[in-house]
């Protein structure tokens, strides 16, 4: 599937457009807020603006979105650092 629109500036994955062509219409509007829950790590959930961001930086580690599926599925799974 192609990448529609310029790369997103603000750290999300993907565009708007992106997520438009994929679920051929808006599942939010740009700008809104969605819960993400979040797997492992110091957060249950976090609340974040359309598009979402890829990496959070927190205390101890990186959330990386996995957004591959609808919105409801989508999580932040946390990863800490090799040491």
């Amino acid at each position: 599937m192609s990448r529609a629109g310029p790369p997103p500036d603000d750290g999300a994955r993907h565009s708007v457009e992106w997520y438009r062509e994929r679920f051929g219409a808006d599942p939010m509007r740009p700008g809104g807020q969605v819960m993400i829950p979040c797997e492992g790590g110091p957060s249950g959930a976090r609340l974040e603006t359309f598009p979402p961001r890829i990496e959070i930086e927190v205390r101890g580690g990186v959330y990386v979105l996995a957004d591959d599926g609808p919105v409801h599925a989508w999580r932040y799974h946390f990863v800490s650092p090799v040491l």
